[in-house]
């Protein structure tokens, strides 16, 4: 972890290198003409909107300040989250960067738009069976109507809604495993049934003809788009599979043990580690590690409604190793020199920043605004009509985590079957379930879940059950048992919502005087006739 510590260290001081023309210096911390016209300028001709904008900037490089000389840029939680933020840009960064390298030959287009044109139909028949997938291949030669076969069996519901058919399809733009199977194939042929990752696999060829196709100048971005979309999946994974050779990165053996013996529940709470557990070291490379406390805190800030698995030996073991990817890729964005790109420099400045802020908010402000008991109960009883536990509905669920567990998910639907029966066939969803259940969730209330099915889920009756899909792909089975109606929350209930309703309402106040008072323990500077030229024209 050293090395990416000090990555981020220097990372942290850039903004206070020496610049031309200084127009703005706080503390140690200086910006130059360019940088602040650049915070300006938005608000360029309001004079107040100016000053406002200035003075909030200001307050904000104050605090960062401050920060520093309180030693919490140095304190190690808020190093290690300064490089999570700006390891995440980074790595981005250097995906791109690689990714844009691409360039395809204009020859390889030419070629591709020279072999268009045979348009090619077929039916598809998928099923999760290799047994299934034979003896319906022998009804369909034996004359069976295929597309009511696929109606019935097929396990992806975009065939069972078309009857498998695809198409008509150009022979070039057809999937990788549709292409094997079609080849060699003449008209009415079925082709031998071959595992893919979505299933057992066949098809039939229906028709073969040539189209004709537009002027090469009109087709050409398309193709272009097309084969860098396909080369750039293929350089990726090569890059990762590289990156990982080259860098050696490796789990120690017992790493993983250690991480699972500490994790409390699925979804990543993890008992107290000792100082040297927290140091022990769980994923290195050439160049770098991480530590067993770094991986689990970074385990603890993962989204509650994505998948994971902290007690399992077999995801911990991967989710390491992918850290160690991500942290490689960071630091050589950061030796390529991807970090001073003006764009990523910003990202990353703000990302990082933001972690500051919020590290002297909780450490500096919070805990002169904290209220005390006789101010809590005081507040409870003058709103305790407004204090309401929300609405919350318990629910029995699975998830279908990937391809295969998502056609699965698809196939038991469409023959009628219930996947909340047989969820040892999909993955829990442990960061919303009862302790001790597989199935069945806690009471939820709308903001436990996905923001992107909560109104689904608040849609759903009694004994109700749907498929939610989540971004990136994965699916959501959830069927509704209990609906808790609102009620009237209890003093212990509404204690966490009424401190911070206190300290929100002293906050700003109790913020302005402290920086006003960092105003005088550290000297600020301003260009005061550049700022002026973005006054009003009638107050300059």
């Amino acid at each position: 972890m050293g090395r990416m510590l000090a990555i981020a260290v220097s990372l942290l001081f850039l903004s206070s290198c020496a610049r031309r023309e200084e127009a703005l210096r706080v503390g140690d911390l200086s910006y130059d003409r360019q940088e602040l016209s650049e915070i300006l300028r938005p608000v360029a001709g309001d004079s107040q909107a100016v000053e406002n904008r200035l003075q909030s900037f200001i307050a904000g490089r104050l605090i960062l300040v401050d920060a520093d000389a309180r030693g919490i840029t140095g304190d190690r939680i808020v190093t290690e989250q300064l490089w999570e933020r700006s390891r995440e840009r980074l790595q981005a960064a250097y995906i791109s960067a690689k990714l844009g390298a691409i360039v395809i030959p204009e020859d390889s287009v030419t070629a591709f738009y020279d072999a268009s044109g045979t348009m090619l139909q077929y039916t598809v028949m998928n099923v999760a069976d290799s047994a299934l997938a034979d003896s319906l291949r022998t009804l369909v030669l034996a004359g069976e109507d295929m597309s009511g076969l696929v109606r019935r069996f097929s396990t992806l519901s975009v065939d069972v809604e078309t009857g498998g058919l695809v198409g008509p399809r150009d022979s070039m733009r057809t999937s990788a495993a549709d292409g094997m199977l079609l080849a060699g194939l003449s008209r009415g042929e079925v082709s031998p049934v071959a595992r893919f990752d979505s299933g057992w696999r066949f098809l039939r060829l229906d028709s073969i003809y040539q189209a004709p196709m537009p002027r090469f100048e009109e087709a050409r971005q398309g193709i272009y788009d097309f084969i860098w979309g396909h080369e750039a999946e293929i350089y990726k994974v090569g890059l990762e599979d590289s990156l990982r050779s080259a860098y050696s990165i490796r789990v120690p053996e017992g790493a993983v043990d250690l991480l699972v013996s500490h994790a409390l529940t699925p979804s990543g709470e993890f008992s107290p580690y000792s100082p040297e557990e927290d140091s022990t070291i769980v994923c290195e490379w050439d160049g770098g590690h991480r530590t067993a406390g770094f991986v689990a805190r970074n385990i603890i800030a993962i989204p509650s409604f994505l998948p994971r698995d902290a007690t399992d030996s077999s995801w911990v073991d991967g989710y390491v190793r992918l850290l160690g990817l991500y942290d490689v890729m960071a630091t050589r964005a950061v030796e390529m020199g991807l970090d001073t790109i003006p764009e990523t420099a910003a990202l990353v400045t703000q990302a990082r920043e933001g972690v500051i802020l919020e590290a002297w908010r909780s450490r500096v402000l919070l805990p002169r605004i904290s209220p005390d008991e006789q101010q809590i109960v005081a507040s409870y009883e003058a709103h305790r009509a407004a204090l309401v536990i929300p609405e919350r509905r318990r629910l029995r669920a699975i998830a279908a985590v990937d391809e295969a567990q998502v056609a699965r998910l698809e196939s038991l639907l469409s023959a009628g079957g219930d996947p909340l029966d047989s969820p040892d066939l999909f993955t829990p969803v442990r960061s919303l379930l009862e302790e001790g259940e597989t199935v069945l969730t806690r009471p939820l209330a709308a903001s436990d879940l996905p923001p992107e099915i909560a109104s689904e889920v608040a849609s759903l009756e009694p004994g109700e059950a749907r498929a939610c899909s989540l971004s990136g792909g994965s699916v959501l089975y959830m069927a509704l048992e209990e609906v808790i109606p609102a009620r009237q929350a209890t003093l212990e209930e509404a204690r966490e919502s009424i401190a911070a309703a206190l300290s929100d309402s002293t906050e700003r106040v109790m913020l302005r005087g402290l920086v006003d008072s960092l105003r005088s323990a550290y000297p600020c500077r301003v260009d005061s006739e550049f700022v002026s030229r973005f006054w009003s024209p009638s107050q300059r």
